[in-house]
């Protein structure tokens, strides 16, 4: 019976999908790949030091110059769902691991490119995708075994100086690796930093100040701006009027009901303010706002306050000052209160900065200094990424070496583990360890040299070695010799190519199993000129 229900015949799927178009089987793979490639393409040429820039102008007129994956694929409109599928990849890259975007898309669509080859010979999607789970398994279980061990801040500088080598000249870079450095040994994790802008100068005056800045002031002119040390106490509200939920309405028949209810608003302020009394801090921190007597009220005891500071510097000024955040001045006791060892206020270019430096390292701030606003920015993002990669490599201490070592490595262990393996998803695996080479690959060519030599000189250096130090022969990039990476101090962290890895291998898999892509007719996301291939085909 239930059999008979479900049946449905080409008449009745083509009325069912009247208002759908539709690309299926080979010619939707070979859309979707297409796109991938497109996307690999805009981001191909910002790989390694050598790499070029990138010039994004926003629809109203504003222009960027950068040379960061995330940046740029963040900033690009791109309609096709595969496209959106691989940014969102990257952009995982980069907020779990701060560095690899745009490997991770180059590696995506070298799979996927070579998947086509092995479809148009035959082989079914879902050997690929067996063949890829199984290399990428094995490259896994590689990465870890040749993994270098490195003390706690050994080497530090040189998996900063690695990061940030595609984005600065040598003499910046240099200066932020020292101040990379010193943030990620003196912080325990990354968002223990607050970053502020100060236009003007030059970038080399940007420096580390111990403790938290804020671009705030005290709530009255009259409060004490300056304590040497003292008590702080952190609330998560505010003291004030408290609005109804929900829209109300109350009618007032005598003019001595607003009196009244005044009376009552100041009563309940009051107890606020008599409950933080009772504990004595030198200075009250709140989310929300103050009320205008509640401030005279806390002036008058002594007591300077701040209002309106945002949910994360709460947060941080909590950690650097060793303080509990409470959510009401009733529930706030003695042992709450947090120390701090200096409280001041500076006048940075006509803005009033709040600094405040607390008992212990974890709440630091840089300044950075710089000429234009485009400067600043990417001064910050890429400050914030590598902090993030040294951060993970304390945390970890394995790294890898770099400049296309590793792939390289990679590529030629999962080419000899082919040869062992039984199955059609032998040439999976191969296709694999080939695309892993676009790595160093497309690193000779953004040099300027010819790839198809340095691959080879590559692989016949690794090949050549008999130690376990054969992996270590790598890509450098300035010079263009094939050396050991660890001892030109070209390593990376270990994190950084299992997420990739994982995220490429990943979204490969996912795209391999799309065999029919149905597109609403009358859908505005639809790519600009996809519907007139829907429609001829």
């Amino acid at each position: 019976m239930f059999g008979h229900l479900f049946e449905m015949s080409g008449g009745d799927e083509a009325q069912l999908l009247n208002e759908t178009s539709r690309i299926k089987g080979k010619e939707a793979l070979y859309k979707n790949i297409e796109a991938a490639d497109a996307l690999a393409g805009a981001v191909k040429t910002t790989l390694g030091p050598k790499g070029l820039d990138k010039m994004l102008v926003t629809e109203n007129g504003a222009v960027k110059i950068t040379n960061d994956g995330a940046s740029i694929l963040e900033n690009a409109i791109i309609e096709h769902p595969i496209a959106k599928m691989l940014i969102q990849v990257a952009i995982t890259q980069d907020n779990t691991v701060y560095d690899g975007t745009t490997s991770t898309v180059l590696i995506s669509s070298e799979l996927l490119q070579n998947a086509w080859e092995l479809y148009q010979k035959g082989i079914h999607p879902s050997i690929i995708s067996n063949g890829y789970s199984l290399a990428y398994e094995t490259s896994n279980e590689f990465i870890h075994s040749n993994a270098i061990k490195i003390k706690h801040g050994d080497k530090l500088e040189n998996v900063v100086k690695t990061s940030l080598s595609v984005k600065f000249g040598s003499t910046l870079r240099d200066h932020l690796v020292s101040l990379i450095c010193k943030t990620a040994r003196e912080i325990e994790a990354k968002n223990n930093l607050k970053i502020i802008q100060n236009k003007g100068g030059s970038v080399e005056d940007s420096y580390l100040l111990k403790g938290l800045v804020l671009a705030k002031q005290a709530c009255s002119p009259d409060m004490k701006r300056n304590f040497s040390k003292g008590n702080i106490l952190i609330l998560d509200g505010g003291i004030e009027n408290k609005k109804p939920t929900m829209t109300t309405k109350i009618n007032i028949t005598e003019p001595t009901m607003i009196a009244a209810f005044r009376e009552k608003e100041l009563a309940l302020i009051s107890e606020q303010i008599d409950d933080i009394i009772k504990i004595s801090p030198d200075i009250l921190v709140c989310r929300d706002g103050i009320d205008d007597y509640a401030i005279r009220l806390l002036q008058k005891n002594g007591i300077t306050a701040y209002r309106r500071v945002e949910k994360e510097d709460l947060e941080l000024l909590a950690r650097t000052c060793s303080a509990s955040v409470i959510a009401s001045p009733r529930m706030a006791k003695r042992d709450d209160l947090g120390k701090f060892e200096s409280s001041e206020e500076l006048n940075w270019s006509g803005i009033t900065h709040w600094v405040v430096r607390g008992t212990n390292s974890k709440g630091m701030t840089l300044v950075i200094r710089g000429s234009n606003q485009a400067l600043l920015d990417d001064i910050e993002k890429s400050f914030s990424d590598t902090l993030g990669v040294a951060c993970e490599a304390n945390e970890k201490g394995l790294f890898l070496p770099g400049g296309g070592a590793t792939q390289m490595a990679l590529s030629r262990h999962l080419k000899k583990w082919a040869e062992e393996f039984k199955g059609r998803e032998s040439l999976a695996i191969l296709a694999y360890a080939d695309a892993l080479e676009v790595i160093p690959r497309t690193l000779a060519i953004n040099s300027g040299l010819d790839p198809i030599d340095k691959i080879l000189k590559l692989n016949a250096a690794q090949a050549s070695s008999k130690t376990k130090m054969s992996n270590y022969w790598g890509f450098d990039v300035e010079t263009g010799e094939i050396c050991n990476m660890i001892d030109k101090g070209i390593i990376e962290n270990i994190r950084q190519h299992e997420q990739a890895l994982a995220s490429s291998t990943a979204a490969a898999i996912s795209i391999l199993r799309i065999d029919d892509v149905l597109w609403a007719k009358n859908d505005p996301t639809i790519p600009e000129g996809i519907e007139d291939e829907i429609n001829e085909n």
